[in-house]
């Protein structure tokens, strides 16, 4: 899982990303900070990823050093677009999105960066029928 816990933008946060953190950790996933990588550590570590499960945004442009055997499980506001899934369909990638309804801050510069509130039961859902 790709965590956006380390970035210094106040912006496109999971707000119930604890509750999120629980379940994933349940299915015995690691939780990524990727700021402290190199390059050379991204791409190992999504080359060897099975699932890839993040938020819309930077960090999960990564997935396009992930093999073709990789699920990425993206995780976006209705306001953000396709530009993942058309990266990782380019790629051969197997790509799935799950969609919630951003929740508008007053410092929000642009609806992409709405923070998001996770309805777990359909993320488990929907992780599940990746895993």
């Amino acid at each position: 899982y790709i965590s956006r816990k380390d970035s210094l933008s106040n912006h496109r946060k999971i707000l119930n990303e604890n509750e999120l953190l629980n379940i994933l950790k349940k299915k015995k996933f690691r939780i990524i900070k990727l700021a402290n990588l190199s390059i050379l550590q991204k791409i190992n570590l999504f080359q060897k990823a099975k699932i890839v499960v993040g938020l819309y945004g930077a960090g999960l442009l990564n997935v396009i050093f992930s093999n073709k055997k990789t699920k990425v499980l993206e995780i976006r506001n209705s306001k953000s677009g396709n530009l993942y899934k058309y990266i990782t369909q380019n790629a051969g990638i197997n790509h799935k999105s799950i969609i919630f309804k951003g929740r508008k801050k007053n410092n929000t510069i642009k609806d992409i960066d709405d923070d998001i509130y996770i309805n777990i039961k359909k993320f488990t859902k929907v992780l599940n029928e990746i895993i």
